[in-house]
């Protein structure tokens, strides 16, 4: 971390129960190498791992997009299902500070369920929230991960995007995260994130 108000290692800040954004953007690129050890590691408790995933979102560049990428769709890296689905919205917050048209893409097909059937996701989600869900179920969940975190990004082209959905009758189902998705990212538009 190069900003001096920061004293603490990025390993010691990702034990933190919860993890502000602009308390995560105090550390650097100089810290990515640190969180994707924390993160390989299989002995990480899942905490600490979740943590180090928000905060590369947060502070990774486009370089890092591809490991994300294998996290949710399959690496074996110990983290369980809930890890990797949120890995999807957090591409937001990515997107958001990197403008990456190749986020945005990944973020704009994954608002589309047929997307996810052939995405060949490969997580066994034994005794977890996960685990008694369809495959309809599933992709709808991380259709919505995906919305929020087209909301996320406070980009103009997602903002077009969702409010096309908005007026799809396929997506009448997920009205109340799109609109959510909406509000957040007019806001991100006008304030930034904070």
């Amino acid at each position: 971390c190069t900003n001096l108000y920061c004293q603490e290692s990025v390993s010691d800040f990702a034990k933190y129960i919860s993890i502000s954004y602009n308390r995560a953007r105090q550390f650097d690129v100089n810290d990515i190498p640190v969180l994707i050890k924390i993160i390989s590691d299989p002995s990480t408790n899942k905490r600490v791992k979740d943590n180090s995933v928000r905060v590369l979102s947060i502070i990774g560049t486009e370089k890092e997009f591809p490991f994300l990428m294998s996290l949710i769709h399959g690496g074996d890296f110990g983290l369980d299902c809930s890890s990797r689905a949120g890995i999807v919205r957090a591409l937001g917050l990515m997107a958001h500070h990197t403008k990456s048209k190749q986020i945005m893409n990944y973020l704009i097909l994954s608002s589309d369920p047929e997307v996810w059937g052939w995405r060949n996701l490969n997580w066994s989600c034994p005794s977890s929230y996960f685990s008694n869900m369809t495959e309809i179920e599933l992709r709808t969940y991380l259709v919505k991960l995906a919305l929020l975190g087209l909301g996320l990004s406070g980009d103009k082209v997602a903002s077009y995007h969702l409010n096309k959905l908005l007026n799809s009758p396929q997506y009448k189902s997920v009205d109340d995260v799109l609109k959510t998705a909406l509000d957040a990212n007019k806001k991100i538009q006008k304030l930034g994130l904070s």
